[in-house]
């Protein structure tokens, strides 16, 4: 067994991830570990923001070796060997230390094995080098720093990134139940308003959130999608104001960017 460091170097752990477990322990880790494969069995999940915007994983500027670095990493996990995925990830982010995507799967990887410090500390490495936002990142390290003050149960991080491949009947019951005792989480919200079918409902859990203190990531989401129940109720001018101030406010991500533009370029609630 390996300490879950890296400290210039790869020192990696890794385990079998189960179901969310509320209040779930850190369990000891082994070479033997998998990975979830409603996560990393997936290996293009991460190719996609959360919102749908797409964000190169190419670039000119990027060393050839450093993605296939990246790429193997994720085939390692896809193949249920973490602590492989680690050592590749962190060789990726030697080559290329500007490029968020290593240190952004090794957080996700730390955070799905228990190792919440580490996935702390890689998730805002992330944030320092994408500081208008990459992929879940913002949310994740939000969530995380909550949890170690004690503000949600322990073990809630992982639980929470886990919730969103549950069938949407048990995420559901499942976000009523967070949202009833964890009414300031505002990423709760965001995703419970989603489920909603009615737009009354949707709007008040939307209002909810940003009521609570949401990370600038899940607050551009909730307005955004406030905008679109206001426009399908024909309240177009306001729905549109919301958007535009939303793009003149520095909390802007640059997903969010992205699709509130697109947004007002189209038909708002149409």
């Amino acid at each position: 067994m390996v300490s879950a460091r890296h400290d210039g170097r790869v020192m990696a752990t890794s385990a079998t991830v189960s179901r969310p477990r509320p209040g779930g322990c850190r369990r000891p880790l082994s070479q033997n570990g998998t990975f979830s494969p409603s996560l990393h069995g997936r290996k293009r999940a991460f190719d996609q923001d959360a919102h749908g915007g797409r964000i190169a994983r190419m670039s000119d500027s990027i060393p050839d070796e450093a993605q296939q670095l990246h790429e193997q990493g994720r085939e390692a996990g896809s193949n249920g060997d973490p602590v492989r995925a680690l050592d590749l990830f962190n060789q990726a982010r030697l080559l290329a230390p500007d490029w968020p995507y290593p240190p952004y799967d090794m957080a996700v990887t730390y955070l799905l094995h228990d190792h919440v410090e580490e996935a702390e500390r890689w998730y805002a490495t992330v944030d320092a080098l994408a500081p208008r936002g990459f992929f879940t990142a913002k949310t994740a390290l939000d969530t995380i720093r909550r949890e170690r003050r004690g503000e949600l149960f322990d073990g809630f991080s992982k639980a929470f990134a886990l919730l969103e491949w549950e069938p949407p009947d048990r995420r559901l019951a499942m976000l009523g139940d967070i949202t009833a005792r964890f009414p300031g989480f505002a990423p709760a919200w965001k995703s419970l308003a989603l489920l909603l079918d009615d737009d009354g409902e949707r709007l008040a859990a939307l209002e909810r959130g940003l009521a609570a203190t949401p990370d600038d990531e899940t607050y551009g989401m909730l307005v955004i999608n406030k905008a679109l129940v206001l426009g399908r109720r024909g309240q177009h001018a306001e729905a549109e104001d919301l958007l535009r101030a939303l793009l003149a406010d520095a909390r802007c991500t640059a997903g969010c960017e992205s699709i509130a533009k697109a947004t007002l370029s189209g038909s708002i609630g149409g």
